[in-house]
Parts: C-alpha cells; sequence; structure tokens
C-alpha cells in the first residue's frame, strides 16, 4: 500500500494522509508503528501541519483532527511547532475569554492523553477508523452526534513530561502550567459536580 501512494502524482505533505485514508485495517498499535517506520520525519511533520490548516481553533474538526494527530507517536514539539505556522485566520477564535493557546493546549487535554488508563469507548459505537463499513445510519449519527465523540487517544505522556514538552515548545508565548492547572482544577470541578 506504502508503495502505491509513492507513486501517486501528489505533494510530500499529502503521502501520510493519502496512505491513512486509504488504509482499510484498524488504526492500531500495529498501524501507527508502521507509519513511524515508513514515513519520514518530514512526512509525519508536513501530515501533521497540513491537518491543523484544515480546521478552524476550537472547532469540532479542530478536535477531532487533534484526536487523529495525538495517536500518532509524533513528537509534542512538531505538533507545537504546526500550531505556530498555522495561518494567523484559522487561529482567530469568537472567544475572546481564551487566547489562541488557551485552546490548543485543552484540546490536547481533552485527548486524555496525560492519563494511562482511560475509557477508550466511542458512546456512540461509531469508529470511523475500523475496517468494518459504516452503515447509513451510523454515518448519520457521526454527523449528527459529532460533539459526543470520545477524544480520547490510546497514546499516554505523563502529565509531567507532556508540561515540560509544552513548555519547551509554547513557554515563551504563554503561561503552559497555568493553563494546564486551571483546566485539571476545572475538570476535577467538573467531575464533583456530577457532570
Amino acid at each position: 500500500m506504502e508503495d502505491r501512494v509513492r507513486k501517486l502524482p501528489i505533494e510530500t505533505c499529502q503521502m501520510l494522509e493519502a496512505f491513512a485514508v486509504t488504509y482499510l485495517g484498524a488504526k492500531d498499535e500495529e498501524y501507527y508503528k508502521f507509519v513511524a517506520e515508513h514515513f519520514s520525519d518530514e512526512e509525519q511533520y508536513l501530515f501533521i501541519k497540513e491537518k491543523m490548516n484544515g480546521f478552524y481553533l476550537g472547532s469540532i474538526g479542530f478536535a477531532d483532527c487533534m484526536k487523529q494527530i495525538l495517536s500518532y507517536d509524533m513528537p509534542i514539539a512538531w505538533v507545537c511547532s504546526a500550531f505556530l505556522e498555522m495561518d494567523s485566520e484559522k487561529k482567530k477564535t469568537e472567544e475572546k475569554v481564551e487566547s489562541p493557546f488557551q485552546i490548543f493546549i485543552k484540546k490536547i487535554l481533552e485527548t486524555n492523553i496525560y492519563l494511562p488508563e482511560k475509557d477508550m469507548r466511542d458512546c456512540l459505537n461509531v469508529d470511523e477508523g475500523s475496517a468494518e463499513t459504516m452503515c447509513v445510519e451510523k454515518q448519520f449519527a457521526s454527523i449528527l452526534f459529532m460533539g459526543a465523540r470520545n477524544r480520547s487517544v490510546a497514546r499516554y505522556i505523563p502529565l509531567e513530561e507532556l508540561t515540560a514538552q509544552l513548555v519547551d515548545s509554547l513557554g515563551d508565548k504563554c503561561d503552559v502550567e497555568g493553563i494546564i492547572d486551571n483546566y485539571l482544577k476545572d475538570k476535577a470541578k467538573s467531575s464533583r459536580m456530577g457532570k
């Protein structure tokens, strides 16, 4: 499959995306290992950059994009670099309460990448990454209930390590530790309230 994709008349930045959308198997640990071994750092970075530039910060599409990107075993520094290089129009938000950096870091944390164990079930039982063909009902449900998707990724980076990586990449632009602390406090508060 990879050989076929490489023969297509497409740009380097489209190589991994073409492989991902034409791959018919489940996107599991074996898939992500294959990608890491067969696609160059440049191809992987350009994949992240292209994905992120396809959506507006704070949108449901951007949240889905972050889940897809963070499922791959690519450095957080690459994700942050791609965010910094994003088109400035795509980073504008209607919410004046939060900065683009706050929204970006929250989207990373919403994947629960920092939790060693997490619930990976999809509340709608719609797995678009599976090899199973989706029926019309599942396709309709996936559109209708976009916001209800489980955004967790199977990947794990300890919170201290994730924080350090984010500080290294974004620490001179925002208060990374403060954003993470506030997110965790709000999440704990929501959990206590039963939300």
